[in-house]
């Protein structure tokens, strides 16, 4: 397939929004509710799955558990050694951040998490907790390997696209509308395990829509007006809807954003970015997109646990100051940023090529 930078950007300022978010510093509130960036990276997620499966299989004469076992491996080899490399990388740093005398957790609460991640049920553990966990940012890493396993197995059971967009839709249809509205009152609870409609709405674009020529022409200055308002609407609406709108009706919202930019951004057509290839600015946000997974897995014990238990050292004038808060922002972003592009290299990318030394060179035949 031709490889799409557009979506590498998009992936780039949602994990941006993201670190804005998690950041234990003074930054204006509007910058601190950036976790709808998390519906756009699930509809990425789900739109991208559609399309590699189709790409790799459809039309193909292939056997059920081959598919099975290469998506079983890649998925694997992708997503859990990084974890667990991470989360004994946060255990040895926060043990000792408590041995100094600072805050992150107890071996107890330590133990619990792990037991959950063990099981494969921490986004549900962490969906009833009152605060967020230790590695609360797994969350979303869970959601995503239980969508993996759903989306597999009814993919490989239904043959017919017509029947994978009604299957899909009918799963954003109940989520909508049964699972997320009989899901109890808490904020946590609603980012947890009821995100399938973000994820079967990117499937639904990955099946109708890519490939496909724009069949109206739109102006170059238009696509990027519509695009950067669109994610400038989607990273700031939770600051103004977090104490006014229900969730049942909030997170249809963002997935309803998300699935638009990720039209835009799939048609790989200069909706996000069609200025000079290799630019640096260009360049740079690809780079962060590639490695947003890495950057994502890593960057809370900074956060969380080393920058808060020094954070809370500074002058108070420090904190509030405009100098202040950009300098910490660009710091914290450039750390986020190097601790990925390290955990990408040495964990990420030695694992996937691993991954496919197990599975093998199967040759799937036309039929």
């Amino acid at each position: 397939m031709r490889y799409n930078n557009e979506l590498q950007i998009l992936r780039a300022y949602a994990i941006i929004a993201v670190l804005l978010g998690h950041m234990s510093i003074m930054l204006p509130d509007f910058l601190m509710h950036g976790y709808s960036a998390v519906s756009l990276f699930f509809v990425l997620s789900g739109y991208l799955a559609a399309v590699n499966f189709q790409y790799k299989y459809d039309g193909k004469e292939v056997k059920n558990y081959l598919i099975v076992k290469n998506e079983f491996i890649s998925k694997v080899f992708r997503l859990v050694p990084s974890m667990w490399i991470w989360i004994l990388i946060y255990f040895f740093i926060g043990s000792y951040i408590n041995f100094l005398g600072g805050s992150y957790g107890d071996t107890a609460r330590w133990f619990v998490e792990i037991k959950h991640v063990l099981t494969g049920t921490y986004n549900y553990y962490l969906a009833g907790l009152p605060i967020g966990g230790l590695i609360g940012q797994y969350w979303s890493l869970f959601v995503e390997i239980h969508f993996y396993i759903l989306f597999t197995m009814l993919f490989i059971f239904l043959k017919k696209r017509s029947q994978r967009i009604i299957l899909s839709s009918a799963i954003i249809f109940l989520t909508t509308f049964l699972f997320r509205p009989l899901t109890e009152a808490g904020l946590i609870r609603y980012c947890t395990h009821t995100q399938l409609d973000a994820l079967f709405a990117g499937v639904v674009l990955g099946l109708t829509v890519h490939g496909k020529k724009e069949k109206i022409v739109i102006p170059a200055y238009a696509k990027k007006l519509i695009m950067y308002g669109l994610l400038i609407l989607l990273f700031i609406l939770p600051y103004f809807l977090d104490n006014s709108w229900h969730p049942n009706f909030k997170y249809p919202l963002y997935t309803l954003i998300s699935a638009l930019i990720v039209l835009g951004g799939g048609s790989n057509s200069g909706w996000v970015w069609n200025g000079d290839s290799r630019g640096k600015i260009k360049k740079l946000l690809v780079d962060i997109g590639n490695k947003s997974f890495s950057i994502y897995i890593s960057h809370i014990i900074f956060y969380s646990g080393i920058y808060y238990n020094i954070y809370i050292l500074f002058p108070q004038d420090f904190k509030e100051s405009a100098l202040g808060i950009f300098s910490q922002t660009i710091f914290l972003l450039a750390v986020a940023y190097l601790i990925g592009i390290i955990s990408n290299k040495l964990i990420e990318e030695p694992y996937i090529k691993l991954g496919k030394t197990f599975r093998g060179k199967e040759k799937f035949y036309d039929k």
